[in-house]
């Protein structure tokens, strides 16, 4: 078209153009070229690491990498060290500490996952939060959080959630993303058989190690009633007691030390040549979110009491063993006792959470009916009514629906690779079973076997056998 115009009215045209001006085609390329170096780089980043599996969201994870704002609220509380220096020292942490944008993000995926996943205690989440956010903002502040009920209410899971939302990526020691990296658990029945100077030893050495690589990370101490009190005093520095441990500041006497206690104390020298050397201090333990769990309900202490009565046994029972070593920074959350409508919440949770357990590529969905939630509730009654309580429950559950959904795949090898399943679960009243159902979608074959039938009755099915004309396919144990 411009070839046609006269030389002159050409060159008006090509002058009217502004400055920067280019194609659209030039433009096409360079986004595409964009996208395509976008997709190398995650690609090379993944290859180059363990294991890239990010508790975040996308938008989420790009704000860790790209978002170098600071806080005026930590640059307050900040010794010397500038925010690119604090992402040199510590490329395994979210910057929330140091970052608003981040802290933001931070607080969004906490909300989000405490509210979706914390089942029938809401009295817990929203308090929690408020407590979070102050301790976000002013990391430096010492906290514990102590999370007391039953066993198998929620009170671990609450602080692996806590955990997976401030950390870039999931616990590697765990096939199903519901803790972050940055979640360091010590059982308090671990110890069992050690002095109470070994025990401290032993706790120290973790404690030290995990606050190296996250000087902001999350230490939870499973169970603290276990532990022997003697232990926990030994371990007064974590509840906020002091900045640091002794063994953090000090080079270990190696002239005296023998055997094992030789070899420990030479191993936290190693630890921590490098920054007493530079002169920089460790980071303080006062920047780490502390969660206790405990269990002052055992032996149905709690049965027919009510929620106030329960509240006043936890925190005398708390102050009566601890004294005042613990509850000077600690923010106590009770978690009720378990419930038919907490159990019929488990088994909702372990249904739905099927995609994010199993994977989104496998699952698009996946549903229960009421009947068939109250049925399951039931007829486990006997065992989730017992010591472990939500624990015992939700493995049974996912152990039938899973089963069910491993069968499938099995005798649908091919539809695997390429379909996503939208898998919904109800209760046949004949034959009183949870029974699988999966859409009759176009890419499956009238002359599938059902999903729960063994490899002999697959092939005798697909010889001779015939579909049930509902549209649907159904399985179950």
């Amino acid at each position: 078209m411009a070839s046609l115009l006269p030389q002159q009215a050409l060159r008006r045209h090509v002058s009217r153009r502004k400055p920067g001006w280019a194609p659209v085609s030039a433009v096409a390329g360079m986004t595409v070229a964009l996208i395509v170096c976008s997709v190398v780089f995650v690609l090379v980043l993944g290859s180059a690491t363990e294991r890239l599996k990010y508790c975040h969201t996308t938008s989420g994870y790009i704000i860790s990498l790209f978002s170098w704002g600071t806080s005026a609220l930590a640059g307050k509380q900040r010794t010397g060290v500038s925010n690119r220096e604090q992402r040199q020292l510590y490329p395994l942490e979210l910057p929330f500490a140091t970052d608003d944008a981040v802290r933001k993000q931070c607080m969004r995926d906490m909300q989000d996952l405490l509210l979706a996943r914390v089942r029938g205690q809401p009295q817990v989440v929203m308090p929690l939060l408020d407590v979070l956010r102050r301790k976000l903002a002013y990391p430096r502040e010492p906290v514990v959080v102590h999370l007391a009920g039953d066993n198998g209410v929620g009170k671990t899971h609450t602080a692996r959630l806590v955990s997976q939302a401030l950390s870039l990526r999931c616990a590697p020691d765990r096939d199903v993303c519901d803790a972050g990296d940055n979640l360091l658990t010590i059982a308090g029945t671990g110890f069992d058989g050690l002095s109470v100077a070994e025990a401290r030893q032993r706790i120290i050495g973790q404690i030290i190690t995990h606050t190296d690589r996250y000087p902001h990370g999350v230490v939870l101490i499973d169970d603290l009633t276990a532990m022997d009190p003697s232990l926990v005093s030994a371990l007064a520095p974590l509840f906020g007691r002091a900045a640091h441990f002794p063994e953090q500041l000090t080079h270990p006497s190696t002239a005296t030390a023998a055997g094992a206690r030789h070899a420990a104390a030479k191993s936290l020298q190693t630890m921590h040549d490098s920054s007493l050397s530079s002169g920089q201090p460790p980071p303080p333990l006062s920047q780490l979110i502390i969660f206790v769990t405990t269990d002052f309900g055992r032996q149905g202490r709690t049965v027919g009491k009510s929620r106030t009565e329960i509240e006043a046994m936890i925190q005398h029972d708390f102050a009566d063993l601890y004294g005042t070593l613990l509850p000077a920074y600690t923010r106590t959350f009770v978690y009720y006792p378990f419930t038919s409508a907490m159990a019929e919440d488990v088994v909702r949770s372990a249904v739905t959470d099927l995609p994010c357990a199993l994977g989104e590529r496998l699952i698009a969905s996946s549903t229960i009916s009421d009947e068939a939630v109250s049925f399951l509730v039931q007829q486990h009654r006997q065992l989730w009514s017992g010591k472990e309580n939500g624990h015992a429950l939700r493995r049974l559950v996912e152990d039938e629906i899973v089963s069910q959904l491993v069968v499938y795949w099995e005798t649908h090898a091919q539809q695997k690779h390429f379909e996503r399943l939208r898998v919904h679960f109800e209760l046949d009243e004949a034959s009183m079973r949870v029974l699988l159902r999966t859409p009759h979608t176009s890419r499956t074959t009238a002359s599938q076997p059902p999903a729960a039938l063994s490899s002999v009755e697959a092939r005798a099915y697909g010889h001779g056998g015939a579909d049930d004309g509902d549209g649907e396919e159904r399985s179950d144990l």
